[in-house]
């Protein structure tokens, strides 16, 4: 099943009142101008979308754009627990992007590292035990772990506060099949 939201019409408003989209810890807050979200003065953030089930292979991605300053970090998340427990991709306002771990909310540990550029499409997929975080649908890093359970829905994360980081066009698909978890517009095999 695929699910998108671009965040059309929410203004200044936090997340949580986009429905289904549920807060389990920090603030992701509308961003003016432009139907967008960033980070808010919170250190970490977690906020899941429970308008669907979704299987524990799956994806998320969103388009992380920043301006420059502030120190946060936002991104897609997958294999989000109800506590918000799960993975998020993380990148910061220099391009710098990694794996965080999240255990009820709080950022615990990261994997992986790696750099993309503002405006880039930053998926994190999931397959089995195996992560892979892709900017344009070109891999950037991937890595195996099993600290958490191999289920759970997607949704965004995001670290430290930071005006000038944002996330947009935010989207996700799940399938028993992992054949058809879709890389770049490609069948990822």
């Amino acid at each position: 099943m695929l699910i998108r939201d671009d965040f059309t019409g929410i203004g200044t408003s936090s997340l949580q009142t986009r429905i289904p989209w549920s807060r389990k810890s920090g603030a992701i807050i509308g961003a003016s101008p432009g139907d967008r979200v960033r980070t808010a003065a919170t250190p970490d953030s977690v906020y899941r979308y429970d308008g669907a089930s979704f299987d524990g292979n799956q994806y998320a991605e969103c388009v992380v754009s920043w301006v420059g300053g502030g120190s946060g970090q936002i991104g897609p998340a997958v294999r989000l627990s109800a506590s918000g427990s799960g993975y998020g991709a993380l990148v910061n306002e220099v391009g710098g992007v990694l794996v965080g771990f999240f255990s009820n909310g709080s950022l615990f540990g990261s994997n992986g590292s790696g750099t993309v550029s503002s405006g880039d499409l930053i998926r994190l997929s999931v397959i089995g035990n195996t992560f892979r975080l892709y900017a344009n649908g070109i891999e950037v890093f991937n890595f195996n772990d099993s600290a958490l359970p191999p289920f759970g829905k997607t949704g965004l994360a995001a670290s430290g506060d930071s005006v000038t980081l944002f996330a947009d066009d935010w989207s996700s698909y799940s399938s028993e099949d992992p054949s058809t978890i879709m890389r770049g517009g490609d069948l990822y095999l």
